[in-house]
């Protein structure tokens, strides 16, 4: 979320963030820009006339750069998933699992064990395995 969307959905909630990043107009517009990569990232891994599993091994990389450097680790285990099946799509049954187990190890951490998204994170992890020949 770029940061007028935060600052519109903080204010829906009656709160005014002054917090270091949301003071720094430098900041903000670096987070932006990082953010605003992050959905790039994400739509073109969508698009499958450019994937190939090396550029998707590219973008993956890009990808937990950003959720490095702008503190998106809550959000990775669903980054994870879309990883996951952006290579299990490509054939690359093996890859997508290890993506997969990333996504569920990261949705247990920040949802719980039982939350819906983490449910479907060991639901596509489980498919890969059938897919693929491997266990989950």
């Amino acid at each position: 979320m770029l940061s007028e969307d935060r600052k519109q959905t903080l204010q829906e909630w009656g709160f005014n963030c002054t917090c270091a990043l949301c003071s720094s107009p430098d900041d903000v517009a670096v987070s932006d820009t990082y953010r605003t990569r992050l959905q790039e990232i994400l739509a073109e891994m969508t698009d499958p006339a450019f994937m190939t599993p090396s550029l998707v091994a590219e973008l993956a990389g890009e990808l937990d750069d950003v959720v490095e450097r702008e503190g998106l680790a809550a959000q990775a285990g669903e980054f994870y998933g879309i990883v996951a099946r952006v290579y299990a799509h490509m054939g690359e049954a093996e890859t997508g699992r290890r993506y997969a187990k990333m996504a569920v190890e990261k949705m247990i951490q920040f949802a719980g064990y039982d939350d819906e998204r983490t449910v479907r994170a060991r639901g596509l992890l489980g498919e890969l395995g059938k897919v693929g020949g491997g266990g989950a």
